[in-house]
């Protein structure tokens, strides 16, 4: 069975250990009802690191529109789409360093709507 692991950080919020916890349960509670444990914990975790890194870009990508370009680099299309690209991947790298807790409420919703009730 898989586990998830949930890097430490600082910006990380402090039931991280909570959504382990609860993800093992409801795996647990799925095996002994007979239900196959469909939920892959690591593919949860990438999925909601993507969610996550997708909204931190965009949410930069308005941050950066107002910047006017360097004129050293003379600015046009070019400068535009790889600049889209700079924003992406700075997107992606916060959210791999333990982003902002969004992934964190993502996984942890998925969770309770999922749960197995009795």
């Amino acid at each position: 069975m898989a586990t998830l692991s949930i890097p430490s950080s600082p910006l990380r919020s402090p039931d991280a250990e909570g959504l382990k916890e609860r993800l093992q349960l409801n795996q647990r509670m799925q095996q002994m009802q007979g239900l196959p444990a469909t939920i892959n914990p690591q593919k949860l975790r990438e999925t909601a690191q993507d969610f996550e890194a997708t909204f931190l870009s965009q949410m930069m990508s308005h941050m950066f529109a107002g910047i006017e370009t360097d004129p050293l680099t003379g600015g046009g299309e070019a400068e535009d789409i790889y600049r889209s690209m700079m924003v992406d991947e700075y997107g992606k790298l916060i959210a791999r360093a333990g982003g902002i807790g969004i992934a964190d409420h993502v996984v942890r919703q998925y969770l309770a709507q999922n749960e197995i009730r009795e």
